[in-house]
């Protein structure tokens, strides 16, 4: 069997309860911390994952998984490197979609909207509950540019340690912080048998409503159910 045969001949079916209008609930917020929830009673492995998509000046996309670390009445934050390219690609052009995918649950959550930079304080704040390895990592990470050895990495990593005793507080880098994805849609997907999967689509119901801390407030959000 040829690879391209092989690839053909994998297929799952999604014997799953469906979701149906009455099953959701009145906010995007409500509806993906409930399913959020379930994905992490179902001891999911990293839950919170989600690939962001980025595009550059001439539109090229690129994709990278990253972990989302808040989502409330705002959006949902994650933080990285900003001199990464991914910061680079979004401080030209600040749109992004992003995934969460629970194949276990034959779910997906898509989302897309704009990002905005977190306040300093917000930054600080959640880097200092990271694992002091990772705080470190942070520092040592020149993300995205090139190295010619990992033990360029493993080498600075040492420095670092060394540079930031134990017991002594590491602080956030220059070149860290968070991005704030503010939806303009957060869609549902559940997968159903014959592929005849549901979808629900959360939609700003006003123009007016963008930008603003909408997560949690059922009249900025229309509801549509989407062909598969």
């Amino acid at each position: 069997m040829t690879e391209s045969k092989w690839l053909n001949e994998l297929r799952v079916s999604y014997e799953v309860s469906g979701l149906t209008e009455t099953d959701l609930l009145d906010t995007p917020l409500q509806q993906f911390q409930n399913w959020l929830t379930q994905a992490v009673n179902a001891q999911l492995p990293e839950p919170n994952a989600m690939v962001i998509a980025t595009s550059d000046l001439s539109a090229a996309p690129s994709t990278r998984t990253v972990l989302c670390k808040s989502v409330d009445e705002r959006g949902f934050v994650f933080f990285t490197n900003t001199k990464s390219r991914k910061a680079q690609q979004l401080a030209n052009n600040p749109q992004i979609a992003a995934t969460f995918l629970w194949l276990a649950l034959h779910r997906q959550v898509h989302i897309a909207g704009d990002v905005e930079a977190v306040s300093q304080q917000e930054a600080k704040d959640y880097f200092s509950t990271r694992a002091r390895s990772s705080q470190i990592g942070a520092w040592a990470s020149e993300q995205s540019t090139q190295l010619n050895l990992r033990d360029e990495l493993i080498n600075r990593f040492i420095e670092l340690e060394q540079q930031f005793p134990d017991g002594e507080q590491v602080p956030m880098p220059p070149f860290w912080g968070g991005y704030l994805i503010r939806p303009k849609f957060v869609e549902f997907w559940q997968g159903q048998r014959s592929r005849l999967h549901d979808r629900f689509r959360y939609e700003l119901s006003d123009s007016s409503f963008y930008g603003r801390s909408v997560m949690d407030r059922a009249d900025a959000w229309r509801i549509n159910r989407l062909a598969p």
